[in-house]
C-alpha cells in the first residue's frame, strides 16, 4: 500500500521521496517510523487525514496522510 507522508520541523530532512511511502498492508505507524528511520521518541505528534492520533500500532490505510511533527523547543 502506498501512504503520503508531512514530516515537520527536525523530521523534515526525512521525508521520503515525492512525500510517499511504500508498506506492506497491514503496516502501523511502528512500521512507518521504522521505515523512515525515525526513533519514536522524535515524534510527539502524529496524525491521519488530520485526526490526531495516540496509538502507534494503529494500522494504516491506502491512501492515508501521516504527518509526523518533532517536539519543539524554545527559549
Amino acid at each position: 500500500m502506498q501512504i503520503s507522508v508531512k514530516m515537520m520541523g527536525v523530521l523534515k530532512d526525512k521525508t521520503p521521496p515525492n512525500d510517499s511511502l511504500e508498506l506492506p498492508d497491514g503496516a502501523t505507524i511502528d512500521h512507518a517510523l521504522a521505515a523512515l528511520d525515525v526513533p519514536r521518541k522524535l515524534v510527539q505528534i502524529v496524525s491521519i487525514n488530520g485526526d490526531l492520533i495516540r496509538d502507534f500500532e494503529r494500522v494504516l490505510e491506502e491512501n492515508d496522510e501521516l504527518t509526523l511533527l518533532a517536539p519543539v523547543a524554545g527559549g
